[in-house]
């Protein structure tokens, strides 16, 4: 029997029984990877972005960057966005951090700045592809070409920023 279908047999077990933990299904999802975990959430009846959520989820937990009791408290929606920040930064979530989640929406919690350390802290964005073209080609103007690192594009965006400061902004959509 293969990894993929001992899997999809636990799984199944482990779906259909309403008490099972969603770590555990979590963590059964997270030793499939890409196709595998997408056929095996497909069998037993969950999407390919619950399935990844929940592997993300119980990596996080796995690594001790987020506690099994914190993901209780806040709940799966708010810990898969805490736990996508810890896995990328390999930084653990904080209590404070866990305060926040149970104050905030998932929504309004996704789109919180994220603090990495005393000075500095990290701003994401969605961007149409023709959004982040526009962006990719002002980074390089003001001094962070294709392929720069993080400080070469912070400073080149700074610049653009004190640019701009100022001048009326364009009317973006609504």
């Amino acid at each position: 029997m293969t990894l993929l279908e001992s899997t999809i047999r636990r799984l199944r077990t482990h779906v259909a029984d309403e008490r099972s933990s969603p770590v555990t299904i979590g963590r059964l999802l997270a030793r499939l990877a890409g196709g595998n975990r997408d056929q095996a959430a497909e069998e037993v009846g969950l999407s390919r972005r619950t399935a990844y959520y929940l592997a993300s989820v119980a990596r996080a937990i796995d690594a001790k960057l987020i506690t099994e009791a914190a993901v209780a408290e806040i709940g799966w929606t708010r810990a898969r966005v805490l736990a996508a920040r810890a896995l990328k930064f390999d930084k653990p979530v904080t209590q404070a951090e866990v305060r926040q989640a149970v104050a905030t929406s998932a929504k309004t919690l996704a789109a919180t700045p994220i603090n990495v350390g005393p000075r500095r802290e990290i701003l994401e964005f969605a961007l149409t592809k023709q959004q982040a073209t526009a962006v990719r080609r002002a980074l390089k103007e003001f001094g962070a070409p294709t392929g720069a690192g993080p400080s070469a594009r912070a400073s080149a965006l700074a610049t653009i920023c004190r640019a701009a400061a100022g001048r009326r902004p364009q009317q973006g959509p609504k």
